[in-house]
């Protein structure tokens, strides 16, 4: 058993740690293990908490939309849709996505390297105003580039050079199960990378929404009633939207909406009621039974499971079984009414490893997933991100955020909010964003570090 439960919170590229930090790998070796404190000594236990783009960052693994889509386990997209829920993976171990990351991390930079130098090069073709010197120039790039990336190849590879193609490069790193670089902490194991259900529920319940939201607006009436009984529910974002959908008198609005946790919560608590009550008003139509009850039975599945993704404490290790069970019926009547590949890597996780990491750390720790939850500091930062018009890219903001953070819970402390500014890049010179922002057509993976310094908070930590 562990006794001491370390946490560092990451979310949305916004997290303190460089990647060659040495402090940071000092402090990942030192919990791995026991420190002492007035002469006891305890183990302890490093939890990385991360929303679940960050995460993958931290990882190094490919996105969701990839075919290697877990991050966790070698499973495959492709996989999972054959066989659904009785797909398996092999779980990932660190020392693997090392050796991985180690091959491919080389090759990763140069081609995204190379798809900036073909993004600016599209972007000024399509400028009326480039010169063809500049427009030759950039072509130029994109050709040096290409040479760069087949070069690199060849030389890892022992191709002939002639011989070498990119979609042999898409498939040397898909054969890595998409191992970009090699993941952020080495020293630690996957459990010490926490599953994000915060993401699994909003993007579950947001999909959910979404399949609920084409099957009604193809009957008129309604689809105008539905919208009204969402309005009664007084949701925080969803309202606006479905006024801007009215306004733009389109329908298909309301089907790519993000819905924020409050909204979630709301939902996935009122829906079932809701359509209960649409269903006794509209049960004079011809195909309301059709209509209805799959919709009405999928959302009573998913209030049973949610609660499990949130929850800070278990009553006991039965409810891991209980939870899990409940998962895989809801997956189960989910698969046989919605055909929507976008829920896949959220159902394999729900499926799967949600339970495989609380079982972890219900055992060790005694709590539930809701511990780990990121909403509260997602929340935070939107709010000072929004109201200071700035991001988080450099030492002196992430130092703002924390004391704007401190003002809103304790207040009382100097107001050292920035006035509001114009973004400009650096690097395309266009304006609304910066140079590390994935706006930037000229955006690179490698500029995505921050330089904030974490020496002294670190030291400190590390002291005997």
């Amino acid at each position: 058993m562990y006794q001491v439960c370390f946490f560092i919170l990451s979310i949305k590229n916004a997290n303190p740690f460089k990647r060659n930090d040495s402090h940071v790998h000092r402090l990942a070796q030192r919990v791995q293990l026991q420190t002492a404190v007035a002469g006891k000594t305890f183990r302890l236990f490093l939890l990385i908490v991360a929303d679940d783009p960050e995460l993958r960052r931290i990882l190094g693994c490919a996105g969701v939309n990839h075919d290697c889509f877990c991050p966790f386990c070698d499973l495959r997209h492709s996989q999972w849709k054959q066989n659904k829920t009785r797909a398996k993976g092999n779980r990932k171990t660190i020392a693997d996505m090392v050796r991985w990351g180690e091959e491919t991390q080389r090759l990763v930079e140069l081609l995204d390297l190379r798809e900036a130098a073909k993004s600016n090069f599209r972007k000024m073709q399509a400028c009326r105003t480039t010169s063809e010197e500049d427009l030759e120039k950039a072509k130029a790039k994109c050709k040096a580039e290409s040479l760069e990336c087949k070069k690199h190849f060849s030389q890892l590879t022992g191709r002939l050079l002639s011989t070498v193609t990119f979609t042999q490069m898409e498939e040397f790193i898909d054969a890595r199960n998409g191992q970009r670089y090699p993941p952020l902490f080495p020293e630690l194991t996957i459990f010490n990378y926490s599953a994000c259900s915060l993401h699994c529920f909003l993007n579950l319940t947001t999909r959910t929404s979404r399949h609920t939201t084409v099957q009604l607006s193809g009957y008129p009436t309604v689809w105008l009633s539905y919208k009204q009984k969402l309005k009664d529910l007084h949701l925080h974002y969803l309202n606006a939207q479905v006024e801007k959908a009215e306004a733009a008198a389109q329908v298909d609005h309301m089907w790519k909406l993000w819905l924020i946790g409050r909204d979630c919560k709301t939902l996935v608590n009122q829906m079932p009621k809701l359509l209960q009550d649409l269903y006794s008003e509209f049960n004079h139509f011809p195909r309301a039974s059709s209509l209805f009850e799959p919709l009405i039975a999928m959302w009573n599945r998913w209030a049973e499971v949610a609660p499990y993704l949130l929850k800070r404490t278990l009553a006991n290790e039965g409810e891991i079984i209980e939870g899990k069970e409940k998962a895989r019926l809801f997956i189960e009547g989910l698969e046989a009414h919605v055909e929507d590949e976008a829920f896949s890597y959220y159902l394999h996780l729900l499926h799967e490893h949600v339970w495989e990491w609380l079982e972890v750390y219900y055992k060790e720790f005694g709590f539930g997933l809701g511990v780990l939850s990121t909403q509260a500091g997602e929340h935070r930062l939107k709010l000072f991100k929004r109201e200071t018009s700035h991001t988080l890219r450099n030492s002196q903001m992430w130092k703002m955020a924390l004391t704007h953070q401190n003002q809103r819970l304790y207040g009382g402390l100097p107001d050292l909010t920035p006035p509001k500014r114009d973004m400009q890049c650096s690097t395309c010179h266009e304006k609304g964003h910066q140079s590390n922002n994935r706006k930037c057509p000229l955006f690179t993976s490698s500029n995505s570090n921050t330089d904030f310094d974490v020496d002294l908070f670190l030291d400190s930590l590390l002291e005997d």
